[in-house]
């Protein structure tokens, strides 16, 4: 009996873990015939397994004395493999006698047992065994691929009638026992079936260095090129790879070029740029393998397949490789194929002959300087590809925006790529994984991602602290360059890798770092850099500066910067404080029209209220986290904080609640989702403004209330509506949803307060609105503010002093002064002398105002009749009915004349519209009395739009009295 013929009892014994030795026979029947011995997969080594192929699930481990007679294939697909370890590695053997027998691992398919199997005990495709679940089927724990599933028949059928676990070839009809010779299997085993597809990396190992230079684990990395006028050998290479080795041409074009034939314009040539990574693996029943890696760059690729002459076969293992383009430092890298997976990690360092410093690096973080090789370089300018686009978006998307009241989708798209790249990035107003770069390749600005950069950063990190006075100072205290040029020098000698440099390379840096330092600093003296009032390194200061633009020009300068709502607006930007003003006019120059539903006075209907043209004169001062919040913020809200204006930009959260609070707030879709945590937000001061007809020349707008303020009490429906104007300890405070005036994506509430220059203006406000409205009640208005406001008005005209005496004080004060100061006939004839002298505030009294006026000269009392001044050629009350008329001619339509008929009881409280008729007819008399009931006849019924002068009905005797 050959070995071959007791293979099938074999691989029953080694599933059940059971071996029967009388199928075997001893070594003196048959010289060929050694009894197999099955020894365990567990003690194999990795590095064994990893070399079986496809899977090391698909062989059976034999004694290597009883494979004495093999003659293995070297290849690893062979039924039979033959193995040792050979310098770290797997090496085949043919024949046993090739090495040290206690040192051979000895192995069998499996496949190849169940086709001798078929062979001997059946003619079907279908015959097999039934089996249980042994060792064999565990073993695939011990390799460090992770694989999909296998079947439970690990490739081989077995007949399992007797039952699991005590599974035995069935012989015949019989299970009684076993015979010793084998006899046809019954026709009851299943289909056998395919293993699940697998991978394995074999190349780099688990936790292996690859150094970039020529080696087993490395492929030279070559690019084409053709020179252009002026370009050399050097200068090309130079340009792929930071340093003019030209060995890199010559030792890879000869000997077509030569440093004596060297390449000319128009020539092409091929230019070593470095080595890449070569990953080798094993793949089967899949097509395809891709490869992810993550580290200092990260990507994946579509592995190179062994190649084949048709499919590929199931169950049998083939070759897979990729060059990868790899810089110094740790990766993880994934196999993928059908499914199954498997990692590795390692690291990547750059030859010694590589560490050649190309450039010098600053990190304010930590005033330190670092040592750029090329690697280094490569890697910060794949940092600049991941942080630099979303911002060049973003200013694009800004050019030409001149109106904030309308979001546009290209910067609402822009934002939201903001977001995301800022998203891993940014975990709260003191902590992100921004790192910013002063210097490199010129540049002032490079932003990269800290945790990309730490470990590079810790290798070439030079000992030069540039706070250091002592070393690097001057007698005047100044910065030196020249000291500072020595100790970078000094200081890289003491690094742990020997790098190469050319020595003018640090006065170039130096010179670019002290410009730096110099535009943020003022000036050079080194107390400055021990504690910089002009430069702030912290890591909200980095991610204003990025956000606003500083990474991606290379001479960055503040004018560079990129403000989402800039506008109409100027911008001050202080870089190196990351502080920023950007004053201007929001939304726009022109303002937004103010227009809002109120209810109507006494009644649940609705109509819409239209203040003209609002906006603000105003100035966000940006700072830090807040200030990059607002940036990338899609909506922004306001409130008011210890009575100073806030503006920020909305997370989603604050999206939600502002939206159910504030129901004039149209928020866009774009979310803030970078950004967590509350932030200070940024403040903003200026006034509201609004645009008075009674104003002209290029602007018309003229401050209504300052930005700011106590937010303190109940400032009615009006609040709630849109705007209110509320007067309180002596103030008048105005309320105003800044959705109305900014427009979409904008909410909360404005808190201004009206003061002593702003008088004036919101008296014209007011009668404009009342004008506007035909003269109706103005919801929007508190009563207590309207009747301080008319009646500081009113008392204004009737003594000439400053309106501002009259606000202030308490309701009741003003309220007793307007009666027992003011409306008094004691005081009527200054009060026509003052109309008659300087009407022009008469322009802006209400029907309250004219009706109180009205009243007190139409009815003198005695001693006015008696006063010789009040007489003239014409005949009695002459000045009064003059006085009259004059006040009469700034009523603007029949609406207005009705109210002040109506508010013509003593000091302007209500009458009927008869009663304060039948007072001025009692007063004017014969030609004055006709010409009034014309003026009447010919006053409009609304009043017309405009300033009141031209509103104003200009017509005999009213033109000729003004």
């Amino acid at each position: 009996m050959k070995p071959f013929d007791k293979w099938p009892a074999l691989v029953q014994d080694a599933q059940q873990g059971t071996f029967d030795d009388s199928l075997f026979q001893s070594d003196s029947d048959v010289k060929n015939s050694a009894q197999p011995t099955r020894l365990p997969m567990a003690k194999v080594p990795t590095i064994i397994l990893k070399a079986l192929n496809p899977h090391h699930t698909d062989y059976i481990r034999i004694d290597p004395k009883e494979a004495r007679y093999w003659h293995g294939g070297l290849h690893h697909h062979d039924d039979r493999q033959l193995l040792v370890i050979s310098n770290n590695q797997a090496q085949r053997l043919k024949t046993v006698s090739q090495g040290n027998i206690k040192e051979i691992f000895a192995f069998i398919k499996k496949s190849a047992l169940e086709a001798k199997v078929e062979g001997q005990f059946g003619s079907g495709g279908s015959k097999g065994f039934s089996s249980g679940a042994g060792e064999l089927s565990q073993n695939s724990a011990h390799l460090g691929a992770a694989t999909s599933d296998y079947s439970k028949n690990d490739g081989v059928g077995f007949n399992s009638s007797q039952g699991a676990g005590t599974t035995r070839p069935s012989m015949g009809k019989s299970n009684a026992g076993i015979q010793k010779t084998p006899t046809k299997l019954e026709s009851t085993a299943q289909p056998i079936d395919t293993i699940a597809p697998s991978v394995i990396i074999g190349q780099p190992n688990l936790k292996q260095i690859v150094k970039l230079e020529q080696n087993q684990a490395t492929k030279r990395r070559f690019a084409n090129h053709v020179l252009g006028p002026g370009e050399t050998a050097a200068s090309v290479v130079e340009q792929y790879t930071g340093t003019p080795n030209e060995s890199r041409i010559y030792g890879f074009n000869h000997p077509q070029f030569t440093i004596k034939n060297p390449p000319k314009a128009g020539d092409k040539v091929r230019v070593n740029t470095g080595f890449d990574v070569l990953v080798k693996g094993q793949f089967y029943n899949s097509n395809s393998v891709n490869l992810i890696w993550k580290g200092p760059t990260s990507g994946s690729k579509s592995a190179i397949l062994e190649q084949v002459n048709g499919n590929y076969i199931p169950d049998r293992g083939y070759d897979w490789e990729l060059a990868l383009p790899l810089v110094a430092g740790e990766y993880t890298l994934t196999a993928e194929a059908g499914g199954a997976t498997h990692s590795v990690s390692f690291s990547v360092e750059e030859s010694e002959d590589q560490l050649e410093i190309i450039d010098f690096i600053y990190i304010p973080e930590d005033n330190s300087f670092i040592a750029v090789t090329q690697s280094l370089a490569d890697i910060l300018e794949q940092e600049m590809e991941v942080l630099n686009p979303p911002m060049e978006q973003l200013k694009q998307a800004l050019a030409g925006q001149q109106d904030l009241s309308k979001q546009d989708d290209k910067v609402t798209d822009a934002k939201k790529a903001l977001n995301e790249t800022l998203k891993p990035l940014v975990s709260g107003p003191t902590a992100n994984k921004i790192t910013e770069v002063i210097g490199f390749k010129g540049r002032k600005y490079t932003y990269v991602r800290s945790d990309n950069m730490a470990n590079h950063f810790r290798r070439y990190k030079i000992d030069t602290d540039i706070r250091n006075g002592r070393r690097f100072s001057d007698a005047n205290g100044n910065l030196d360059r020249n000291k500072l040029n020595k100790a970078l020098k000094n200081d890289l000698s003491k690094l742990k890798v020997n790098f190469k440099y050319d020595k003018k390379l640090v006065d170039t840096y130096t010179t670019i770092w002290g410009e730096w330092a110099r535009e943020l600093n003022k000036d050079l003296n080194i107390k400055r850099f021990e504690k910089s009032d002009y430069f702030d390194a912290s890591a909200e200061a980095r991610l204003m500066r990025y956000t606003h633009g500083a990474g991606i020009a290379a001479t960055f300068s503040p004018k560079d910067g990129v403000f989402s709502f800039q506008a109409d607006a100027k911008v001050d930007f202080a870089v190196g404080e990351a502080k920023a003003a950007m004053s201007g006019y929001y939304p726009n120059k022109n303002g937004y029209e103010f227009k809002f539903m109120m209810p109507l006075k006494n009644t649940t209907k609705e109509r819409e209220i239209n203040l003209g043209a609002i906006r603000l004169n105003a100035t966000i001062a940006l700072f830090g986290y807040a200030g990059a919040k607002l940036q990338a913020a899609a909506n922004v809200g306001c409130t008011v904080k210890q009575g100073k204006m806030i503006l920020e930009g909305l997370t989603p959260e604050q999206v939600k609640a502002l939206s159910r609070a504030d129901r004039k707030f149209e928020p866009v879709k774009g979310e803030l989702s970078a950004f967590a945590g509350v932030s200070a937000g940024c403040e903003l001061t200026g006034a509201l403004q609004w645009d008075n007809p009674e104003k002209s020349g290029k602007s018309s707008f003229c401050d209504l209330a300052k930005l700011g303020g106590k937010a303190e009490g109940a400032f009615g429906a009006g609040a709630h509506a849109g705007c209110y104007i509320g007067y309180e300890d002596g103030r008048f405070m105005l309320r105003a949803k800044l959705g109305l005036i900014w427009g979409v994506g904008a909410g909360g509430e404005l808190v201004c307060e009206i003061g002593v220059d702003e008088i004036v203006t919101l008296a014209q406000f007011v009668y404009h609105q009342l004008k506007n409205n035909d003269y109706d009640y103005l919801e929007f208005i508190q009563p207590l503010a309207f009747n301080v406001l008319y009646k500081a008005v009113a008392m204004h005209i009737a003594t000439g002093k400053d309106i501002t005496e009259f606000v202030g004080g308490t309701a009741k004060d003003i309220d007793e002064w307007w009666r027992t100061k003011v409306i008094i006939h004691e005081q009527a004839k200054a009060i026509m002398q003052r109309v008659e002298q300087t009407p022009e505030m008469l322009k802006f009294t209400v029907p309250e105002s004219k009706g109180a006026f009205l009243n007190l000269l139409a009815n003198p009392n005695l001693a006015s009749l008696i006063d010789s001044d009040t007489y003239s050629w014409q005949g009695l009350n002459e000045q009064r009915e003059n006085t009259i008329i004059i006040i009469l001619k700034h009523i603007l339509c029949t609406e207005e004349l009705d109210e002040v008929l109506q508010h013509m009881g003593k000091g302007g409280t209500k009458c009927s519209q008869e009663e304060g008729l039948s007072q001025l007819n009692s007063i004017l008399e014969g030609a004055q009395q006709r010409e009034f009931d014309a003026w009447r006849r010919k006053l409009p019924s609304r009043a017309r739009s405009g300033s009141v002068a031209v509103a104003m009905l200009n017509i005999s005797p009213f033109v000729a009295l003004a």
